[in-house]
Protein backbone atom coordinates (compact mmCIF):
# COMPACT_ATOMS: atom_id res chain seq x y z
CA UNK A 1 0.00 0.00 0.00
CA UNK A 2 2.67 2.08 -0.90
CA UNK A 3 1.66 3.34 -4.53
CA UNK A 4 4.29 1.12 -6.10
CA UNK A 5 3.82 -0.58 -9.52
CA UNK A 6 2.66 -4.08 -10.02
CA UNK A 7 2.34 -6.24 -13.19
CA UNK A 8 -1.23 -6.27 -14.01
CA UNK A 9 -0.38 -9.44 -16.42
CA UNK A 10 1.12 -11.37 -13.40
CA UNK A 11 -2.10 -10.09 -11.30
CA UNK A 12 -5.27 -9.74 -13.43
CA UNK A 13 -7.33 -10.08 -10.39
CA UNK A 14 -6.20 -7.33 -8.36
CA UNK A 15 -5.86 -5.06 -11.41
CA UNK A 16 -9.42 -5.66 -12.16
CA UNK A 17 -10.17 -4.57 -8.60
CA UNK A 18 -7.73 -1.38 -8.58
CA UNK A 19 -8.37 -0.55 -12.05
CA UNK A 20 -5.08 0.16 -13.00
CA UNK A 21 -1.54 -1.48 -12.25
CA UNK A 22 -0.58 1.19 -9.12
CA UNK A 23 -1.46 -0.05 -5.39
CA UNK A 24 -3.35 2.77 -3.15
CA UNK A 25 -0.49 4.66 -1.13
CA UNK A 26 -2.19 5.27 2.42
CA UNK A 27 1.57 5.61 3.70
CA UNK A 28 1.05 8.46 6.44
CA UNK A 29 -2.60 8.27 6.77
CA UNK A 30 -5.26 7.05 9.22
CA UNK A 31 -7.58 4.55 8.11
CA UNK A 32 -11.13 5.08 8.02
CA UNK A 33 -13.38 2.40 7.75
CA UNK A 34 -15.67 2.81 4.79
CA UNK A 35 -19.43 3.35 5.83
CA UNK A 36 -21.80 4.35 2.99
CA UNK A 37 -24.94 4.18 5.42
CA UNK A 38 -23.24 7.13 7.86
CA UNK A 39 -23.52 5.12 10.86
CA UNK A 40 -19.81 6.31 12.39
CA UNK A 41 -18.93 8.24 9.38
CA UNK A 42 -21.32 11.05 9.58
CA UNK A 43 -20.08 12.34 5.98
CA UNK A 44 -19.83 8.48 4.86
CA UNK A 45 -23.15 8.42 3.19
CA UNK A 46 -21.63 11.09 0.63
CA UNK A 47 -17.88 9.67 0.21
CA UNK A 48 -16.48 7.18 -2.07
CA UNK A 49 -14.64 4.36 -1.39
CA UNK A 50 -10.98 5.14 -1.14
CA UNK A 51 -11.39 8.86 -0.76
CA UNK A 52 -9.23 10.87 1.20
CA UNK A 53 -10.75 13.15 3.92
CA UNK A 54 -8.69 16.17 5.48
CA UNK A 55 -8.05 16.88 8.74
CA UNK A 56 -9.94 18.76 10.99
CA UNK A 57 -10.69 19.45 15.15
CA UNK A 58 -14.40 20.25 16.83
CA UNK A 59 -15.24 24.31 16.88
CA UNK A 60 -14.46 25.59 19.93
CA UNK A 61 -16.71 28.30 21.48
CA UNK A 62 -17.26 30.64 24.25
CA UNK A 63 -18.69 33.76 25.04
CA UNK A 64 -18.47 36.44 27.35
CA UNK A 65 -21.44 38.79 28.66
CA UNK A 66 -19.82 41.85 30.52
CA UNK A 67 -21.72 43.93 32.98
CA UNK A 68 -20.34 46.95 34.90
CA UNK A 69 -20.99 44.03 38.13
CA UNK A 70 -18.61 41.74 36.66
CA UNK A 71 -18.76 38.96 34.02
CA UNK A 72 -20.61 36.02 32.95
CA UNK A 73 -18.06 33.10 30.85
CA UNK A 74 -19.22 29.66 29.54
CA UNK A 75 -17.57 27.01 27.36
CA UNK A 76 -13.94 27.70 26.47
CA UNK A 77 -13.71 31.38 28.32
CA UNK A 78 -13.29 31.60 31.75
CA UNK A 79 -13.15 35.43 33.63
CA UNK A 80 -11.67 36.68 36.71
CA UNK A 81 -11.41 39.90 38.53
CA UNK A 82 -8.42 41.16 39.16
CA UNK A 83 -8.71 44.31 41.03
CA UNK A 84 -8.99 47.52 40.74
CA UNK A 85 -7.36 49.20 37.21
CA UNK A 86 -4.67 51.06 37.97
CA UNK A 87 -5.28 55.24 37.41
CA UNK A 88 -8.99 54.78 37.62
CA UNK A 89 -8.77 56.23 41.37
CA UNK A 90 -10.92 52.59 42.43
CA UNK A 91 -13.58 53.12 40.26
CA UNK A 92 -13.16 50.93 37.71
CA UNK A 93 -12.41 47.10 37.92
CA UNK A 94 -10.07 44.89 36.01
CA UNK A 95 -11.40 41.34 34.63
CA UNK A 96 -9.04 39.30 32.43
CA UNK A 97 -10.13 36.83 30.18
CA UNK A 98 -8.50 33.13 29.59
CA UNK A 99 -9.11 30.71 26.77
CA UNK A 100 -8.77 26.70 27.57
CA UNK A 101 -9.93 24.60 25.14
CA UNK A 102 -9.72 21.87 27.63
CA UNK A 103 -12.84 22.87 29.06
CA UNK A 104 -14.87 22.28 25.75
CA UNK A 105 -12.84 19.08 23.92
CA UNK A 106 -10.32 16.93 24.54
CA UNK A 107 -6.59 18.10 24.11
CA UNK A 108 -3.28 16.51 24.00
CA UNK A 109 0.27 17.17 22.70
CA UNK A 110 -0.33 16.78 19.45
CA UNK A 111 -3.34 16.95 17.05
CA UNK A 112 -5.02 13.63 16.27
CA UNK A 113 -8.02 11.90 14.66
CA UNK A 114 -9.29 8.68 16.45
CA UNK A 115 -7.03 6.07 15.22
CA UNK A 116 -5.67 2.25 15.29
CA UNK A 117 -2.29 1.00 14.59
CA UNK A 118 -2.67 -1.84 11.71
CA UNK A 119 -0.07 -2.71 9.04
CA UNK A 120 -1.59 -2.62 5.24
CA UNK A 121 -1.27 -5.15 3.19
CA UNK A 122 -2.46 -6.44 0.10
CA UNK A 123 -3.81 -10.23 -0.40
CA UNK A 124 -3.40 -11.88 -3.73
CA UNK A 125 -3.27 -15.36 -5.25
Amino acid sequence: MDGSPFDTAAYPKLAAVLGNGTLPNVRGLFVRGYDPVGNADPSGASRGLGSRQEDAIRNITGSLTAVPSGGYSSGAITNTYIGTLPGFDGRIGGWRLDFDASRVVPTADENRPKNMNLLYCIKHD
